[in-house]
């Protein structure tokens, strides 16, 4: 730990990292995050394991307890050796107190997956997107590494809707939805939580309905 910490410090750029809270607002508009998905199969029993964390509130991904949550979560996919991660909200602290690197956390989760060559699924929670860059940010920018599977669609609210297909054989079998369950809306007196809205739930209801007519009864 202690050598991750003095590294921080001594990398170059990493000191301005840590002034501009690794900041990557603005992120999505340069980047495309509509990404095309893989379509994953089960093995030859018709079995499909997915590993689940929620809730990491990574910060800088460099302190003890990130590192320590990151090699837990590694030691858990070693032990289990899942076809699917699934990161369901709040991977991110809000980064609005404290030491915070938006950007390094993203890398440093990115970068493991990609190491264990394991296909991960992301969804952003209310406080991915608060500060530092928006949940669509993050999308696009972990739509960048290999076996990230997330992407997101124009004109549908939030940062990430997408689906993944599993198939046995030739056959899909299976699919995953997945929507942002938005960041906190101050504006809106009844629904000031992050909630899923009426347009995303459209988007749900088209993707399912085309599934349905392409792949049957799935």
């Amino acid at each position: 730990t202690f050598v991750a910490i003095f590294n921080f410090f001594t990398t170059d750029g990493a000191f301005c990292q840590l002034v501009n809270k690794g900041d990557i607002t603005g992120y999505a508009e340069t980047v495309n995050a509509e990404k095309k998905l893989p379509i994953l199969s089960t093995d030859e029993n018709g079995d499909f394991t997915i590993l689940q964390f929620t809730d990491t509130h990574f910060t800088t991904g460099l302190s003890y307890g990130d590192i320590s949550v990151m090699q837990t979560m590694k030691a858990q996919v070693e032990e289990y050796n899942p076809d699917l991660v699934v990161m369901l909200g709040d991977m991110i602290d809000d980064g609005e107190t404290g030491a915070f690197n938006k950007e390094y956390v993203l890398e440093t989760v990115g970068t493991m997956f990609d190491e264990m060559e394991q296909y991960w699924a992301y969804i952003p929670g209310n406080n991915d997107g608060i500060a530092h860059g928006t949940s669509a940010d993050v999308t696009a920018y972990l739509s960048q590494f290999d076996y990230c599977l997330c992407a997101d669609v124009e004109d549908v609210s939030g940062g990430a809707q997408y689906s993944i297909d599993i198939r046995n054989g030739e056959t899909v079998v299976h699919s995953l939805v997945f929507l942002d369950t938005m960041d906190y809306d101050d504006e809106d007196e009844e629904h000031i939580y992050g909630y899923v809205h009426a347009d995303q739930v459209k988007w749900c209801e088209d993707e399912i309905n085309a599934k349905l007519e392409n792949y049957g009864d799935i």
